[in-house]
């Protein structure tokens, strides 16, 4: 064998497990591998049934249901008359698993409803289904992620406080809310103290005390989300403040700031991630004041869309995070807010890698070019008022940083600029997104020489908000480009909050 041969690696066993837990949403790439070896599949079986409503359509759920009652016992069977007519109830033969010990994911409505449609009984009620659940909780044990949220009145949640204490005390994960969720439902969420990771949705409880109560209870909270709030906010973010040393991300959705200050912010000096998105009934001075006199932030991240921004503030949790923040996104009412923003991030912030903004008008967009061309810039995405960058576009490419493998612009340009700007930009682009209904063949057909000539393109999309209007690439173009790069839907789900009226439009139109 000659010296240049190359040698067989083998994997350890530790290895392939940390291989197959990066695998875990991809049901089938796990599914190909239970039938290379009794030890792979004696792995791979507890990842598949560890969250499986998550990996199954709902409309199929029902054959997990089918599956779980065959792991149980005909003592636990016997306790279930109301199910004596549904065919396999007592004849299934047991599986070589016991499915039901390795649940991990507790999805409540997931589970409701696919008992409901595995058993097709008139005679059902949450009494029973609820009791079934249990049933299979209790042989689940370790639930590791509870999706407790309520939005449906006719549908009575089980009580949290009969679950086994050992099965509620690994959970990390929880997602809870709901517009029908009582009381009593946040009461019972105080059984469970080592949360990780938690989502609020849907919160509209004025008077409520639980929930913030629950937040201050927990260990170690490091991610937070609230969405879709509209009564307790300022319960709710006082209650940051007991967990100001473990939190690392904070989230803020749609979410009413009536007479809410940031004080339980301060304090919070480990957070990496603050996001604001479609916030409302901020009194600015007072909201941001707290920041203003006693934050002392590191972000990483920090998003501001659809939010009433203080410059001062702004202008501080920036400077603060200096060489920390690698991601910005924010919208219209930062950069008209704060004229020198696009100065302010690329003075303080020279480790930005991505950058989402909003920018009114041709001068802004050249602004912003000039600014992070020595940058290391990876991936770039600027909404516009309906702006021509046709006349500028050219004279861009010479500053496009050589880091830069993503564009994606929101801007009208002529085949013949964007051909231009191509042909003398140096950064080797990996992916452009332009505007729906703004991309004709003409332009396909400069990015298709592009890709041949350059090898670097390899997708091109649309962004997601311009998906209205008339297709003005042709099949047979579009089939061509095909063969050259993929031509994936793209999807950037803040695009929706960056959503602008007609208005709003440049003077050069659409």
């Amino acid at each position: 064998m000659s010296s240049s041969s190359s040698k067989r690696v083998h994997l350890t066993n530790e290895c392939y497990q940390e291989v197959f837990k990066h695998l875990l949403n991809d049901k089938d790439s796990l599914y190909s591998c239970l039938f290379v070896s009794r030890t792979f599949c004696k792995w791979i079986v507890p990842l598949l049934w560890s969250h499986p409503f998550t990996l199954l359509p709902i409309k199929h759920s029902d054959k997990l249901i089918r599956t779980y009652v065959s792991c149980l016992s005909e003592r636990e069977k016997s306790s279930f008359r109301e199910f004596e007519s549904v065919e396999g109830f007592h004849n299934a033969k047991r599986p070589l698993f016991d499915y039901v010990s390795l649940l991990r994911e507790l999805d409540y409505y997931g589970f409701y409803t696919a008992i409901s449609q595995w058993a097709q009984l008139d005679i059902l009620t949450d009494f029973v289904i609820n009791k079934l659940i249990l049933t299979f909780v209790r042989r689940g044990k370790h639930i590791r992620s509870l999706n407790w949220y309520h939005n449906n009145a006719r549908v009575e949640l089980p009580n949290l406080l009969k679950f086994p204490g050992e099965t509620l005390s690994k959970v990390k994960y929880l997602r809870c809310g709901g517009s029908s969720a009582e009381d009593n439902t946040y009461r019972q969420l105080l059984k469970i103290s080592n949360v990780t990771e938690l989502e609020i949705q849907d919160y509209r409880k004025s008077n409520e005390r639980n929930l913030a109560a629950f937040i201050r209870s927990q260990n170690s909270l490091r991610h937070l989300t609230y969405r879709s709030i509209y009564g307790g906010t300022w319960r709710l973010v006082a209650a940051l403040r007991s967990q100001a040393q473990s939190l690392r991300t904070i989230k803020f959705m749609d979410v009413s700031f009536t007479d809410v200050t940031l004080r339980g912010l301060v304090g919070c000096n480990n957070l990496e991630v603050l996001e604001f998105f479609s916030c409302h009934g901020i009194d600015v001075d007072r909201f941001w004041k707290p920041i203003v006199e006693n934050s002392d932030f590191r972000l990483k991240k920090l998003s501001l869309v659809q939010v009433s921004v203080l410059p001062e503030a702004i202008e501080k949790i920036i400077t603060q995070a200096n060489e920390r923040l690698v991601e910005v996104i924010v919208d219209r009412e930062v950069t008209d807010r704060i004229p020198q923003f696009i100065e302010i991030l690329t003075d303080h912030c020279p480790n930005i890698s991505y950058i989402k903004i909003f920018l009114r008008g041709a001068e802004k967009i050249k602004l912003l070019f000039s600014r992070i061309t020595s940058s290391k810039l990876k991936k770039l995405v600027i909404r516009t008022n309906g702006v021509d960058a046709t006349e500028i576009l050219p004279s861009l490419s010479k500053l496009v940083p050589l880091s830069l493998h993503q564009l994606d612009m929101d801007v009208r340009i002529s085949p013949n600029s964007l051909q231009s700007f191509l042909n003398n930009c140096e950064a080797p682009i990996k992916t452009l997104i332009m505007t729906f209904g703004r991309v004709g063949d003409e332009h396909m057909e400069v990015l298709m020489k592009y890709a041949l000539e350059r090898k670097s393109l390899k997708s091109f999309g649309f962004m997601y908000e311009s998906g209205w209007g008339e297709m003005k690439v042709s099949e047979e173009v579009e089939n061509r480009a095909r063969e050259i790069f993929d031509l994936p839907n793209f999807f950037d789900p803040n695009d929706f909050y960056f959503h602008y009226s007609d208005n709003d439009a440049d003077d050069s139109g659409w």
